[in-house]
């Protein structure tokens, strides 16, 4: 199933997403010019004097990201783990316990 989701999401890539032109969210893009104007303060320049707004940036689905390329790993670890649905991540004291 893994190999096959893999084989659909790269004709995903080719076809659907090649036929559309998407970009970044406007938050995304203010985002950026807040970080970008932080950065140029943090290192003392001058913001310039025109506010020339950059446009937002060209954005495409990603395959190269890490929980794509661990799919292969998942069928595996739950097979050794079991389902993440069953514990949490809360620090047991066993301390108290033993105390009389």
């Amino acid at each position: 199933m893994t190999t096959e989701l893999g084989q659909i999401l790269r004709r995903f890539v080719n076809t659907t997403c090649a036929a559309f032109r998407t970009q970044e969210l406007p938050r995304e893009t203010e985002a950026r010019g807040r970080r970008k104007a932080a950065m140029q303060a943090k290192i003392g320049k001058p913001p310039p004097s025109t506010t020339k707004k950059s446009g937002a940036r060209l954005k495409s689905f990603n395959l190269r990201t890490y929980k794509l390329h661990a799919l292969a790993d998942y069928a595996k670890t739950i097979r050794l783990f079991g389902t993440t649905d069953n514990y949490n991540s809360q620090v047991v004291c066993f301390t108290s316990l033993f105390q009389n």
